[in-house]
């Protein structure tokens, strides 16, 4: 496996992130909120092939192994759910915004290596519990794990940018 965070990544990370690092929050905060707004719209509108699409992508999540396999899993399961949503406005925008956080990283920034396992774990929680509320036709509820699950992003970028140095409370 590649080393995603190599001595070099502290210089760039801490470049990249703190030169747009009030951006990137909003943005993050645009894009969990967006992620709840699909959620909802994936309970009240999906078919039942939707909820076989979606259930089959989430047992590829729990199976995949931890990494890249994972992150792909992970990804194609996010696009089963935007596709039940049934609305491509909402999955272009959504698609736009993600773009605006990408900083180009080898992987997804789901921390260290050590701590990855971890992050995929919690991950498979919010998603068992994103499935069922969507499946069960649940739009509140889908909507706040969706939401929430979507905040891990900021998380990440936050440790990435304390890795790399920056004090978060300056900026």
């Amino acid at each position: 496996m590649r080393e995603q965070w190599t001595s070099t990544s502290n210089a760039s990370v801490h470049r990249t992130l703190s030169g747009r690092w009030n951006e990137m929050r909003d943005t993050c905060e645009a894009v969990s909120r967006l992620h709840g707004t699909i959620a909802r719209a994936a309970a009240e509108n999906r078919t039942d092939d939707d909820i076989e699409r979606i259930r089959e992508r989430l047992q590829a999540f729990r199976l995949a192994e931890s990494g890249l396999q994972s992150q792909k899993a992970d990804e194609l399961l996010h696009i089963a759910i935007s596709d039940a949503a049934h609305n491509a406005t909402l999955q272009s925008v959504l698609v736009e915004l993600e773009s605006r956080v990408s900083i180009s990283a080898p992987a997804h920034l789901w921390g260290e290596p050590g701590g990855m396992r971890q992050m995929e774990a919690r991950a498979l929680i919010d998603h068992e519990n994103l499935v069922t509320a969507i499946c069960n036709a649940q739009p509140d509820a889908a909507s706040a794990i969706a939401r929430e699950h979507a905040r891990i992003d900021l998380e990440l970028l936050e440790a990435a940018l304390h890795r790399a140095g920056a004090p978060l409370d300056s900026m």
